[in-house]
């Protein structure tokens, strides 16, 4: 297991709209999390809030 960083694109549901970030990959993660401002610019609807740990 490890830690690096990727540059992803990340993008809307219908797949009009990317934007590129830097993003820290972690090998023995189990959820992805993104900002929320990063998904609001995108149109991305939250539908559910589920506390971390």
């Amino acid at each position: 297991m490890g830690i690096f960083y990727v540059d992803a694109e990340i993008g809307d549901p219908q797949g009009l709209r990317y934007e590129t970030v830097n993003v820290l990959v972690d090998c023995g993660a189990t959820h992805t999390t993104l900002p929320a401002s990063l998904l609001n610019r995108l149109g991305v609807v939250q539908d559910t809030i589920r506390p971390s740990k």
